[in-house]
């Protein structure tokens, strides 16, 4: 990609002026306005519109450094590149509006990038529009302004590229604050101000990494080793490289991670110059700065201390410089915004205007306003757009209880097709992509956290109808996701002559592109695969339920199926991506004989970190009285499993992608499964593999009912969420339930609800209804046979047949898919009040701490105890997603000419998830003596 002649594109040189005075001219190394360079792809036409690349110059260089072929030489190594890059001017200006010490000014250069390059260049180019054609690239200062500015525009720039970058102003305090200054040539404090003030911490991208919570990241560094290609690059370059931007780009690739961001982060060996930052280059083109991303999310957080910008779909301006750090926080129609020590006007992409005192909670309107809105009215409309005949005392309430995306309380509905029951959700970290497959077979995709779906009525997987049998048909849909957003969904399909199956096969489709795009329909299992109809000698050849589980840390696929009726379940397994699968290998064995019938069990599986494992009821297992429950696992495919003694008899697994080892189980009521507790959900979770288990956890809100077709899941961070519906009669012997089921009859009207457990299932939040109405009595295809839950980092998602006209309205209608989405601070047991951190204060042998001093992101400074500084263990309060720990010490030093004390800051980067874990400490650079 990066190979060709110079020639092969166009290099132009424009000027962009500063209309609005940002940079004055002292602050260029030319006369006149500040000026850019604009690489065109090969055959460029005006008329086309293409991807776009802004690239950011590193401090002492300008405009013109990276095309200069005996520098950076971008123009050589992006010939082949389709897109238009820029090259703007940067100067050494930080890509910061600078502090002045308070007084704010010029330069601006923050807002110059944003407020005239961008402008401009989308005024003279054609740009194509959507968010993953857009990416922010720079190099060491030029990677502070891609990390900082793709969070300041985050609905603009889908990927951002920091090369070498200066991406930590808080890693090193003596020398952000001295050193940037110094570089410049200006007086300290110039440019964002005191280390440790929040001006600082509002443009230091390691502080604002949930800006980044739906951007592809690209990071590279080196680690100061000389290589053949630096030639003269070593000495300084090598010492700034090892001593400065490493340790930066590893503690800001931890907040990332620990922030759930896309990332890649390239190591090597190398120094802080041109060849690496050719090789640099070179990788992040490889990682493809254009790849899908989410587009439209319904919820946000973004923290700022500019004046001005604009958020997704949100513009804002405040009254005069904000105080404080301001974090935005949408949740789907409403916004939240913490205190700024001045007031904001916000404008809406419909043109609604807000002026807000801080900090505020509100809700962002969702009808048209201003000019649009008289066009309304001249339409014919009554007064915002709404037709004046109101409808009826039902409707208006309905009206009134209707949110954003659709939603009405928790829940939506996807589609009314017929018969589209029986659905099963899978969702990416992020909560983009989301996928939605249910019977009939159809699927649904989202990109914005299901506040919109794309419904395909046809599942991309079905493979068509057997030649000359003219009937066709499919049941059993499954939805997964594997690394990078891939999307998986299948189901079985069967040709029916004259009312009998004679022909069931697995088919399984995937998607590269968050699903866009789908591969040709895959055979998984099936009855045309002769070995499975023979394992253990007891299989009847009739396949039956696939359930599909893709392991987040290998992408590798595991497809299970069994068989009429129920006599042995076995699992395939594909390393390529789905491409091919493997052959079949039992989960049970004649040692450990799974229960035969169709009222025995299906059961399902779940992977994660290199282990796939079901739950099993066993007819028979060595020492133990049977039926009684087993839990597997496997390492090699289901080649061989190791086998453990379960609490209970159950049918699912779920587990956790963030903790090797940790699993749960859980027992319910459904057409294939027996309660272990009838009335309840139970749930146990293990961390040793199954070795040792929990205690188990009931789960149903009173009265006792029916708890049928539950489902179980893992969110990326550990939380654990169960659901389920609620049948409103007396609890069902099981074939009696097997049988209503069978035959369509299931008495009583049901709901749905969920519970959420924040530390590994020992206790779980009170159950929480996500359907606002009950649905009347279900037929074989509106009480279908299973429902379906998962979490991301913010949400619970939940998806069951329904048989209600809508969200509000409880009479009988077609069966379709429901659909609720809860966020986690809406469970009970969720961690509101903080999570108690500990922080450990190194002390090298000789030294002693004398004494000390605290300060916390918005909080007081106070001294260190007798006792924090006797143990070095300090506890810090996390009440905030990010808060940043400065640690002042005074430090005796014992040596042989006699005791010394210096002065030492440590500044420390806590992270908090839904289960209250991390810190990541980042140490200053050298200590300051005394």
């Amino acid at each position: 990609m990066w190979c060709g002649a110079a020639r092969a594109s166009q290099l132009i040189t424009i000027t962009i002026p500063d209309r609005h005075d940002e940079i004055p001219s002292k602050w260029l190394s030319y006369p006149g306005p500040p000026r850019a360079r604009v690489l065109l792809p090969t055959g460029y036409q005006r008329k086309r519109a293409y991807p776009l690349l802004v690239f950011l110059n590193g401090a002492q260089n300008n405009y013109a450094t990276f095309t200069d072929p005996t520098a950076l030489d971008a123009q050589k190594i992006l010939a082949n590149f389709n897109a238009i890059v820029v090259f703007p001017e940067g100067g050494t200006g930080w890509y910061t509006d600078w502090w002045n010490n308070g007084a704010y000014g010029t330069p601006e250069w923050e807002s110059y990038i944003l407020d005239e390059v961008m402008p401009q260049i989308l005024h003279r180019y054609k740009i194509l529009p959507q968010r993953r054609y857009h990416a922010l690239f720079g190099i060491s200062m030029g990677g502070l302004g891609s990390a900082y500015l793709g969070g300041r525009l985050p609905g603009f720039f889908g990927s951002i590229g920091a090369l070498s970058g200066f991406v930590d102003l808080q890693a090193a305090p003596e020398f952000v604050s001295l050193g940037m200054d110094a570089v410049t040539g200006v007086p300290p404090g110039s440019i964002v101000g005191p280390e440790n003030g929040f001006y600082a911490t509002g443009h230091n991208p390691t502080a604002l990494v949930e800006n980044l919570q739906y951007t592809r990241v690209f990071m590279s560094a080196g680690d100061g080793t000389p290589t053949p290609a630096d030639g003269t690059g070593g000495g300084v370059g090598n010492a700034e490289e090892a001593g400065v931007i490493r340790p930066m780009s590893d503690a800001y690739a931890s907040a990332l991670r620990a922030g759930r961001i896309d990332l890649v982060y390239h190591t090597h060996h190398g120094c802080h110059c041109w060849p690496d930052f050719q090789a640099e280059l070179r990788d992040a083109i490889a990682w493809g700065p254009f790849k899908p991303v989410v587009a439209h999310p319904g919820d946000w957080v973004n923290d700022t201390v500019a004046t001005h910008g604009q958020l997704w779909d949100i513009g804002y301006r405040f009254t005069s410089h904000p105080t404080a750090v301001v974090r935005f926080t949408r949740m789907a129609s409403r916004l939240q915004i913490s205190a700024a020590g001045t007031s904001v006007t916000l404008t809406t992409s419909r043109g609604c205007v807000l002026r807000l005192a801080t900090p505020s909670d509100v809700t962002i309107p969702s009808r048209t306003c201003g000019a649009r809105r008289r066009r309304h009215r001249r339409h014919g409309r009554g007064r915002g757009g709404r037709r004046r005949n109101r409808g009826g005392a039902h409707d208006a309430r309905a009206r009134a209880k209707a949110g954003g995306g659709g939603f009405t309380g928790w829940e939506k509905q996807i589609t009314p097709i017929t018969a589209a029951g029986e659905p099963e959700i899978a969702v990416g970290p992020g909560g983009s992509p989301l996928l939605v497959a249910f019977n009939s077979c159809g699927i649904a995709v989202s990109h914005d956290r299901g506040n919109t779906f794309a419904v395909r009525g046809k599942n991309p997987a079905d493979p068509g109808p057997t030649p000359g049998d003219p009937y066709h048909s499919c049941s059993d849909p499954v939805a997964a996701i594997g690394p990078h957003g891939v999307l998986y969904t299948g189901a079985g399909y069967w040709d029916q002559p004259a009312g009998a199956v004679d022909y069931y096969n697995m088919f399984i489709s995937h998607s590269g592109d968050e699903g866009l795009s789908w591969s040709k329909p895959v055979f998984a299992t099936g009855d045309r695969a002769a070995p499975q109809q023979l394992l253990l000698g007891r299989n009847s050849g009739h396949t039956d339920r696939l359930f599909v589980t893709v392991d987040a840390s290998t992408g590798t696929v595991y497809a299970s199926a069994t068989d009429f009726p129920r006599l042995v379940r076995w699992v395939v397994v594909s390393h390529d991506g789905g491409s091919t699968f493997g052959t079949p290998h039992a989960i049970d064995s004649n040692d450990y004989p799974q229960a035969r019938g169709e009222q025995a069990g299906d059961y399902i599986p779940a992977a994660a970190n290199g282990i796939v494992a079901f739950a099993y009821a066993a007819s028979a297992a060595p020492g133990r009285s049977c039926p009684c429950g087993i839990f597997e696992t496997s390492r090699d495919d289901g080649a061989t499993w190791t086998r453990r003694p379960a609490p209970f008899i159950a049918n699912w697994v779920a587990a956790d992608p963030s903790h090797a080892g940790r699993f749960a189980i859980m027992s319910g009521q459904g057409v294939t499964s027996t309660a272990a507790n009838p009335g309840y959900v139970t749930v146990s979770t293990t961390s040793d593999y199954g070795q040792t288990w929990a205690r188990p956890v009931l789960i149903g809100q009173p009265p006792l009912h029916p708890r049928i077709q539950p489902w179980i899941a893992y969110s990326p961070t550990g939380a654990l969420g169960v659901g389920y519906k609620t049948l409103h009669t007396g609890l069902l012997p099981q074939p009696t339930f097997f049988a209503d089921a069978a035959t369509g009859k299931v008495p009583g009207d049901y709901d749905y609800w969920t519970a959420v457990s924040f530390d590994n299932g020992r206790t779980f939040s009170r159950p929480l209804r996500v359907s606002n109405t009950l649905s009347p009595p279900g037929s074989a295809s509106g009480n279908d046979d299973f429902s379906s839950v998962a979490l991301d980092d913010r949400y619970l998602y939940a998806g069951w047949g329904d048989q209600r006209k809508g969200p509000t309205n409880p009479a009988r209608g077609p069966v379709a898919v429901y659909f609720a989405r809860v966020p986690l601070t809406a469970y009970s047991t969720y961690p509101t009040r903080g999570c108690r951190v500990k922080i450990r204060l190194s002390r090298p042998h000789g030294e002693e701490l004398v004494s000390g001093t605290i300060a916390v992101t918005g909080g007081k400074t106070r001294k260190l105890s007798q006792r924090e500084l006797r143990t070095g263990v300090v506890l810090v309060k996390a009440t905030a997603a990010h808060i940043v720990v400065r640690v002042t010490l005074v430090v005796r030093t014992r040596g042989a000419d006699g005791n010394s004390t210096h002065k030492r800051v440590v500044h420390f980067t806590v992270i908090r998830t839904a289960r209250c874990i991390a810190a990541v400490a980042v140490p200053s650079r050298g200590a300051r003596s005394s």
